[in-house]
């Protein structure tokens, strides 16, 4: 055994060199180094591990596709309620469109003088809002408003019609022009009915004067 400073050699059992009295540490044996050990064989994938993370990644996940799922489903039932609807407003304004009292109401408004006048000849009418109702006993009452189209302007029609002994009848009648004017409807080809008159057939003109006397008449000679 040498010194560790000098390079004396040392004899057995000394702690300290006798030359320059440096320390002499106690031989250790030496600790062989972990070595790596490498494998040959088939390498096996490693297994992902279940952590939290990845828990909370799937739930994510999954949240995030039913989110979309619900919206796809919203919107279909969107688009179905929409159609739905469409297609119901389109059967109730046929089903008005071919009511007698409509073809009635609209029959007087296109015969009425006023409006030929004001109008012109009516090229269009819109959807209809409004309700009617027939009974058996050949009564019922009909309501309408709608946008009317003239030549000449356009405006808005509202009508209620009533029926009695199965025939409809002009009760109320009136145009709004689209410039704020307004007039009644009334034609001579439709007689207007007068709830406080129960002679169907008689109309709201005024009844003809008496004959005048002949000259002379009532005379005594």
């Amino acid at each position: 055994m040498q010194c560790s400073n000098c390079g004396y050699d040392l004899p057995a059992g000394v702690r300290f060199c006798p030359k320059c009295g440096t320390p002499n540490a106690p031989a250790t044996a030496p600790v062989a180094s972990a070595q790596p050990t490498v494998s040959f064989g088939a390498q096996t994938p490693a297994q992902p591990l279940s952590g939290g993370g990845m828990v909370g990644q799937k739930k994510k996940s999954g949240c995030g596709k039913a989110i979309i799922i619900l919206l796809v489903i919203g919107l279909v039932l969107i688009g179905l309620a929409g159609g739905a609807t469409y297609y119901a407003y389109r059967a109730l304004g046929d089903k008005l469109r071919s009511s007698e009292a409509y073809t009635v109401a609209v029959s007087t408004l296109k015969n009425d003088p006023t409006v030929a006048d004001k109008m012109g000849a009516i090229t269009d009418t819109g959807f209809p809002l409004g309700a009617f109702h027939e009974d058996a006993d050949g009564s019922g009452d009909a309501g309408y408003h709608l946008s009317v189209k003239g030549t000449k302007a356009s405006g808005t029609y509202d009508v209620a019609m009533t029926r009695r002994s199965g025939k409809w009848y002009l009760q109320t009648g009136k145009v709004t022009l689209a410039d704020g004017e307004s007039f009644n409807v009334k034609s001579n080809s439709t007689p207007r009915f007068d709830p406080s008159n129960t002679n169907i057939g008689d109309t709201d003109e005024p009844p003809p004067p008496p004959p005048t006397p002949a000259r002379g008449a009532g005379k005594r000679r």
